[in-house]
């Protein structure tokens, strides 16, 4: 009987293993066709993953609604994929926008170079014109008039704890001549001659010489600003000197040179506001001065066979010269301390003297009533800097 109940217990054990199935509701089945997935527990000494490649939307600087960029200086300590930051910010460690050392805080130098193409304005210089007696003038006036000439502009910046202490200098030197003849049966009458010749005056020939150079010393301190842009206010002093000579020649023997030269020194003041994207900026910049100048005047004409002089004054002016100078330009960082720019420049010189305004007043009589004139100089530059 023993035996018999060992047998039956057997084989029902053998049935429930050939059918997979459970003997009861709790129970897994032993034997299934499904696969056996085994889960190991993480393991916590393992380093932790890196992080995903940056979005081309991070690359780009194409950032997710909501949140603003944040520019910072790039350094060794700066992580090399981009993170949240408080605020909502997105830091990019991409040189395309990373501060210029300049914009960062702490001393430093700053050098640049511009080469200016300027022409100078409202000096033209007329010294004869056809005349005849049969109507109105028939022919060419002898006229000079300035073209567009090469300068040089030089600044050098040191940056503060509280601003910026920057020195410039520039020069300009332009020249020019030309000649006159009358045509047949026509005369030249001369606009320049104090006293005219006896005879006729054929052919007519002058040459005119302008040269300026400034020199100023000016305190930059920032006045507005934001992340990417300033407002700066500066406050300076200006040393200048314009000189300018003309001179005629006629075919009756006479000539004539007339010289105004201005000197002065003034204070300045004005605004300088500039703009950062990226590697690119963009600067604006307005400042007047107020120039206390000495005005020394000179009027020679020479006749031949008189043995000297038949007209000559020398006179000095004492007067307050007006300036504004007006500029915009671009730039862009090829590295770290060097960039290349390019602008325009307007500089007005008001309450001047110019040959032509001498010599008016000379031959009306009246030397010391409206010799003014208005000077400008206006053109493009280009620009090397480096920044230390």
């Amino acid at each position: 009987m023993r035996r018999f109940t060992t047998t039956v217990l057997a084989f029902a054990g053998a049935a429930v293993l050939l059918s997979g199935r459970p003997t009861s509701g709790n129970e897994p089945p032993l034997l299934t066709t499904k696969p056996l997935i085994v889960r190991t527990p993480a393991r916590t000494d393992r380093a932790p993953r890196a992080k995903a490649t940056p979005t081309r939307e991070a690359r780009t600087g194409i950032l997710p609604a909501g949140l603003k960029l944040k520019r910072e200086r790039c350094d060794e300590s700066s992580p090399q994929l981009p993170h949240l930051v408080p605020h909502g910010c997105v830091r990019l460690p991409s040189a395309d926008w990373c501060d210029p050392p300049s914009a960062v805080a702490g001393p430093g130098w700053q050098a640049s170079v511009d080469w200016l193409v300027l022409q100078p304005r409202g000096n033209d210089f007329p010294y004869a014109t056809p005349d005849c007696d049969c109507g109105p003038p028939d022919g060419t006036p002898g006229v000079l008039d300035m073209d567009y000439e090469p300068g040089l502009r030089w600044t050098v910046s040191r940056t503060l704890a509280s601003g910026w202490l920057d020195v410039r200098g520039t020069h300009l030197l332009s020249e020019t001549s030309n000649a006159v003849a009358a045509d047949a049966g026509h005369d030249l009458k001369d606009l320049v001659l104090l006293r005219p010749p006896a005879g006729t005056i054929d052919v007519a020939a002058a040459r005119s010489e302008l040269k300026f150079w400034t020199a100023e010393a000016d305190y930059r301190h920032s006045l507005l600003g934001g992340e990417s842009w300033t407002l700066d206010g500066l406050l300076g002093v200006r040393i200048a000197a314009l000189d300018q000579n003309a001179k005629a020649y006629f075919d009756s023997g006479d000539s004539v040179r007339i010289g105004t030269d201005i000197r002065g020194a003034g204070p300045r003041a004005g605004l300088d506001l500039r703009k950062e994207w990226g590697r690119c900026y963009s600067w604006a910049r307005c400042v007047g001065t107020l120039l206390a100048a000495q005005a020394d005047l000179d009027y020679i004409q020479h006749r031949p066979g008189a043995g000297f002089s038949v007209a000559e004054y020398h006179g000095e002016d004492d007067r307050l010269v007006p300036m504004l100078d007006l500029e915009l330009g671009v730039g862009y960082r090829i590295t770290e301390n060097w960039s290349i720019g390019a602008g325009y420049l307007y500089s007005i010189w008001f309450n001047a003297v110019t040959p032509v305004a001498y010599t008016e007043a000379l031959r009306g009589g009246d030397l010391y009533n409206d010799v003014d004139d208005t000077l400008s100089f206006d053109g493009t530059f280009l620009r090397v800097e480096y920044v230390r």
